[in-house]
């Protein structure tokens, strides 16, 4: 799953800000090349100034790595690191779960506001390290059936007030020579809410 990151950024009338998401990644492809078996890393999420200097970056989770079975199995991706993110607080994402000899590896759960992001546990998901009890940002489930990979979620709740971001999908799964691709990463999610800081007040006699 992907990292958070949150800080406060002062602001002046006419001041220019950047905003990029980072996209998902995708789930591998093919289980004949390991180009293909692999899954994509997830974009960084980030917020520039002018100068394109970064203020506040939460880094993409990695991809799974792909290999056969009588070679260890794939091996689910880490989540986005502290080192490569940027905020004042910062919370890493989980990592995916590995695959087993009947089932996929899940995806981890995004890092949240208040949490790390939870790892997966074989075909188990990671939950986010959310305040909103782990719902935004977990991992897509693992698969025991033949099938492609669950993507993680990644879509709005107006109703709960929440975007469900930054998650890591699972892999496929096929118990015979089948290809079966990959779930996609959520994408990541940029939030911005104003906050209103009062300076000194001095008063003229």
């Amino acid at each position: 799953g992907g990292a958070h990151a949150h800080s406060v950024i002062r602001v002046t009338p006419g001041s220019i800000f950047h905003l990029t998401v980072g996209a998902g990644g995708a789930g591998g492809t093919s289980p004949y090349t390991l180009s293909e078996g692999h899954g994509q890393n997830g974009g960084n999420t980030y917020i520039s100034d002018s100068n394109n200097e970064l203020l506040v970056v939460a880094e993409g989770g990695k991809g799974a790595s792909f290999a056969w079975l009588s070679q260890g199995g794939s091996l689910g991706g880490n989540g986005g690191r502290y080192a490569a993110s940027i905020g004042t607080v910062i919370h890493t994402g989980g990592k995916g779960g590995d695959a087993g000899s009947s089932y996929s590896g899940a995806g981890g759960g995004a890092g949240g506001r208040t949490h790390e992001g939870y790892n997966a546990t074989g075909l188990n998901a990671g939950s986010a390290g959310s305040c909103y009890c782990g719902i935004p940002g977990a991992g897509g489930m693992g698969l025991n059936t033949t099938g492609s990979g669950t993507a993680a979620p990644n879509y709005e709740n107006k109703g709960r007030g929440v975007i469900y971001a930054g998650g890591g999908g699972a892999g496929g799964f096929d118990s015979g020579w089948g290809t079966q691709i990959g779930g996609k990463g959520a994408n990541g999610h940029i939030r911005i809410k104003e906050q209103q800081i009062l300076g000194d007040i001095i008063g003229q006699t």
